[in-house]
């Protein structure tokens, strides 16, 4: 009942699958942002680092390009963030 009404909508930090969890487990998490952001992350270290050991300038140039797009991308999410102003675990107590 605390969250009727909320407009606090957030692609990263607070998306229907926050809810979700936060309804069944109490714990607002996503599962799929981590494991998107965590294989998005790995994949441009990745191409990163192996243009570095191999003199590759595009692979590295890739990789850059990636982790540059994935810090943007939470920098526009977090500066989006409106956290919720509710008590949750008072209302569930």
């Amino acid at each position: 009942m605390s969250r009727i009404g909320e407009k606090a909508y957030n692609l990263i930090f607070n998306n229907c699958e926050h809810f979700k969890n936060w309804v069944l487990t109490g714990e607002d998490i996503s599962k799929q942002v981590a494991s998107i952001g965590t294989s998005v992350a790995i994949s441009g270290i990745m191409l990163y680092l192996l243009g570095e050991g191999s003199d590759n300038k595009a692979l590295k140039k890739g990789g850059t390009v990636i982790l540059t797009i994935l810090v943007f991308i939470i920098i526009i999410a977090f500066l989006m963030w409106q956290p919720r102003e509710t008590k949750d675990k008072d209302l569930r107590e």
